[in-house]
C-alpha cells in the first residue's frame, strides 16, 4: 500500500490530514491523493520532512511504495 508508512508516521505523532493541508496549504483531498501515489509534490515532501516524517518514506517528489 503505497504511502502506509506515512500514515503510521501520522498516526504515532499525532498529525492529521488537516493540520497538513491548513499548513501547506492545500486540500485534504490533495493530501489523500498524495498519500496514495496519485499526486506527486516535492513542496509537500519537503513540508513533511520539515514537520519530521522521515526522508526515507520518500522518493522524487512522492511517498515510497
Amino acid at each position: 500500500m503505497t504511502g502506509i508508512k506515512v500514515k503510521i508516521w501520522m498516526m504515532t505523532q499525532p498529525v492529521k490530514a488537516r493540520r497538513i493541508a491548513k499548513g501547506y496549504g492545500c486540500s485534504e483531498s490533495f493530501i489523500s491523493k498524495f498519500l496514495k501515489g496519485e499526486k506527486p509534490s516535492q513542496g509537500l515532501v519537503d513540508y513533511l520532512i520539515k514537520e519530521g516524517c522521515p526522508k526515507e518514506h520518500f522518493k522524487n517528489g512522492k511517498v515510497a511504495a
